[in-house]
Order: structure tokens, then C-alpha cells, then sequence
């Protein structure tokens, strides 16, 4: 079902052969129960100020843009199922703990700002934090085979940064995305005063062992 009706305001029910809902609309503020087997639940700037509980059944939870919802009713019922979790640009005010969800593959956060983030990484693929305020990269398996890791805008340093890129996750050929620019901050401000003509080493306080940038 495809829902892109400027002047609907609220949806009563939902047929019971429903299993994919696609919400893009500002005036929405209501929507039903969600029918047996459902699947698919992706509200794209909406009204809501609130969802029903979400069904064991859910594979993807897909909410942008979305600044009256604060929580995930329903959540950990989808522990087993859920694959896509995509909740970029809303007002929940802390994130979940997806620890113990055992199929995500695909995890969108983006401009939450957020300061952590824990998830089962078994089989994650696509992570992408950015706009938040990580201090820490996320603790992701060096058996994955990445794809997508975005971090910028978030408040890590070069160390932080370096640490995530060796950890020895597995990156195929020609698909491997990490960006990390424009961060909050990287390092401490120190100033330097020299003599005219004297000598001046840059230590860049990316690796211990490399205290020269010659």
C-alpha cells in the first residue's frame, strides 16, 4: 500500500492481506493495528506522533523524518525477522539496544545525534551513523564483508578513526565504502611558536610508532 495523499490525515484500518505499507505524508497523525503476517512498515515524514506496537513479522522498519515519534513500541518483538532498520532524522531520544537482533543487515542512523550505538554485527553489511556524536566507532566483526560504513560528523578522532579502518573487516573490490569527514574534533589544539628558518616536525598522532610526518 501507497500512501502519498497530501490531504489524508488519518487511515482507519489496513486490509488483512496487507503486508507493505509506504507512507510519505506530513498530515498523517494516526494509523491502525497492523494486519497478521505484516512485513514492511516505512513512514517517510509523516504526522505520527506515535506507531502501533510492531508485529513479530517485521522485516524492515524504515522511518525518516519523522519528528513526533519519540519511541518503538513493539521492538524486541522483531528480534528474529528484522533486516532493514533504517531511523535517520527523528526524535527518539536515546537508541536501542539491538544487540540480540539476529538478522539486520542493513542499519541507518543518521542525524540523531546519538552518542552510541550497539547492535548485533554478525551480518551487517551497510552501517551508517552520520550527523550523530559518536566518540567511539562501533564495535563491528572483522568477518563481515562490509560494504558501507559511514561515519562522518560525529565527534571521533584519527586514532578512533584508523582503529575501525584495520580492524580487518573484509571489503570486496570496487563496493567498499567508509567515509569519516568532518569531524567534531580530531586531536588536541596546541600552538606552536618557531624561530625564523628553524626546523619544525609535525606529529600527526595517528600511530605511536610515527612521530614524523618525513
Amino acid at each position: 500500500l501507497y500512501l502519498d495523499e497530501p490531504l489524508l490525515k488519518t487511515v482507519t484500518n489496513f486490509p488483512d492481506s496487507l503486508y507493505i505499507v509506504y507512507m510519505y505524508n506530513g498530515k498523517v497523525t494516526s494509523i491502525p493495528n497492523y494486519p497478521a503476517g505484516f512485513t514492511h512498515l516505512i513512514l517517510h515524514e509523516t504526522g505520527l506522533t506515535s506507531i502501533p506496537t510492531l508485529p513479530s513479522t517485521l522485516r524492515v522498519l524504515d522511518l525518516i523524518g519523522n519528528k513526533g515519534i519519540t519511541s518503538l513500541p513493539g521492538l524486541n518483538n522483531t528480534t528474529n525477522t528484522l533486516e532493514l532498520f533504517q531511523v535517520s532524522d527523528n526524535s527518539i531520544p536515546s537508541p536501542p539496544d539491538l544487540s540480540a537482533f539476529q538478522s539486520l543487515n542493513n542499519v541507518y542512523i543518521n542525524e540523531n545525534k546519538w552518542t552510541g550505538f550497539k547492535f548485533n554485527n554478525s551480518k551487517v553489511s551497510i552501517f551508517q551513523a552520520m550527523g550523530n556524536r559518536f566518540d567511539t566507532v562501533p564495535d563491528l566483526n572483522p568477518a563481515l564483508v562490509m560494504t558501507h560504513i559511514r561515519l562522518d560528523r560525529n565527534k571521533l578522532t584519527f586514532a578512533d578513526l584508523i582503529k575501525l579502518d584495520v580492524q580487518g573487516i573484509q571489503k570486496p573490490s570496487g563496493q567498499f565504502t567508509y567515509t569519516y569527514e568532518n569531524q567534531d574534533s580530531l586531536g588536541t589544539k596546541i600552538t606552536t611558536t618557531l624561530n625564523q628558518g628553524a626546523n619544525f616536525t609535525i606529529d600527526l598522532d595517528i600511530d605511536d610508532a610515527l612521530t614524523s610526518n618525513v
